[in-house]
């Protein structure tokens, strides 16, 4: 009988070891310029999950370009291989919890993705994307950009719009450089009469 009740708390013992909670403190720095390799090599270290991540208070800046990458197919959007920050995949009792910390998502890029995961909280955190879709809509609304949609393809970026922006959906190029790209299309278009 001792045996038996031995073997049984050994079992108790490594089930309840396997699902403890590891939790893991992401201090805010102002000098961090992007979280999301952070947060992947976090998710990466717990592949069954088992972890809760602690957010401090502060502007959490997240880019693409260190993302993990997975074949999602999302409503409203194109099926395919997205960049993610927080993967959550084939894991249990995970929790991402902020003290109202603020998590800024830049590019194009999915903020959270959970596939075959149970147990995932996410609170505390608000969510919200860099201004350029704003930006986009200023170019438009003054004349430098004409939607597909509506109007054709831009007439002010020419060809130079169509090429910056799929570089830049394949990853090719980063937000910035394509920005660039774009502005500097623009002004040489409005220096020639273009625009």
């Amino acid at each position: 009988m001792n045996k038996i009740l031995t073997i049984l708390a050994a079992i108790m013992m490594a089930v309840m070891t396997s699902c403890s909670v590891k939790t893991v403190d992401v201090a805010f720095d102002p000098n961090v310029k992007d979280y999301t390799p952070v947060v992947v090599e976090i998710l990466k270290s717990h592949p069954k999950g088992n972890v809760r991540i602690l957010f401090g208070k502060g502007i959490y800046p997240f880019y693409p370009e260190q993302g993990a990458r997975e074949f999602l197919t999302l409503s409203n959007n194109d099926s395919g291989d997205k960049r993610i920050a927080f993967l959550i995949k084939d894991m249990r009792n995970v929790t991402i919890e902020g003290d109202g910390s603020d998590f800024m998502f830049h590019g194009c890029m999915v903020p959270f993705a959970v596939k075959g995961s149970s147990n995932v909280t996410i609170k505390g955190v608000s969510v919200d994307f860099d201004p350029l879709a704003e930006d986009v809509n200023a170019y438009i609304d003054a004349g430098m950009v004409c939607t597909q949609v509506d109007r054709g393809w831009p007439t002010a970026f020419g060809s130079e719009y169509e090429s910056t922006l799929s570089s830049y959906i394949l990853d090719l190029v980063s937000l910035e450089d394509a920005m660039k790209t774009l502005d500097d299309a623009w002004a040489a278009a409005k220096a020639a009469g273009q625009a």
